[in-house]
């Protein structure tokens, strides 16, 4: 009798977890571009200040 509700509570919670990853899948994504995009920009104007010198 005790197993039910403790069987229901770990299925909820699993689908509460797994709803919260897929909702923040798209802001991973996005925070890896930007981080990718900052990371370039820093490459990008390091190069440039060397080669002016």
């Amino acid at each position: 009798m005790n197993q039910k509700p403790q069987l229901f509570l770990y299925a909820v919670g699993g689908i509460f977890v797994l709803l919260v990853v897929y909702a923040l899948r798209d802001y991973v994504v996005i925070g890896l571009v930007s981080a990718g995009a900052i990371f370039l920009y820093k490459l990008t104007t390091e190069n440039d200040r060397n080669h002016r010198r």
